[in-house]
């Protein structure tokens, strides 16, 4: 038998660096799509997923379990970072700080407003900043006026 016409381009592709480079491994997580055929085999008749299951939440026996779990080696340090999103890491002018920054209802109140300066909304009512309220903590008629008109004698 002789050499078969295509022996020799695959002997020569073999060590060509363009073939090999599609042959090397992927890194871990990488290259997975809904397309494999896991995943075509896994949909209904109409090519649509199944759907997820839902998660389970854990019970508080559980998370009693988690918190008295014994640790295993050294734990990592508690560094606090510049960029974390803890309490107080809200940018929030000086003149406002201590004072109330949102409604009861959570809504937030106007910094604008309360430094003197947005004429977006009448006082009681909502820009898109947030309510135009006094951010004074104990001022009992917030509606009608904004930090900088706040009088702590008839106010509080």
């Amino acid at each position: 038998m002789g050499a078969k016409p295509l022996d020799a381009i695959f002997t020569k592709l073999m060590d060509s660096s363009k073939v090999l480079f599609f042959l090397l491994p992927l890194p871990k997580g990488a290259g997975s799509s809904s397309d494999s055929p896991d995943a075509v085999a896994n949909r209904d008749a109409a090519g649509h997923k199944p759907p997820k299951a839902p998660r389970q939440q854990p019970t508080s026996s559980d998370r009693y379990q988690d918190s008295h779990a014994k640790s295993k080696g050294k734990s990592k340090s508690k560094v606090k970072s510049k960029f974390s999103k803890g309490k107080g890491s809200k940018n929030v002018p000086a003149a406002l700080r201590g004072g109330k920054l949102t409604t009861n209802s959570g809504q937030p109140i106007c910094y604008n407003y309360n430094l003197g300066g947005c004429n977006d909304a009448q006082p009681g009512q909502s820009c898109w900043r947030g309510f135009h309220l006094c951010s004074a903590i104990k001022c009992k008629d917030r509606r009608n006026h904004g930090l900088p008109d706040h009088n702590p004698d008839t106010h509080e």
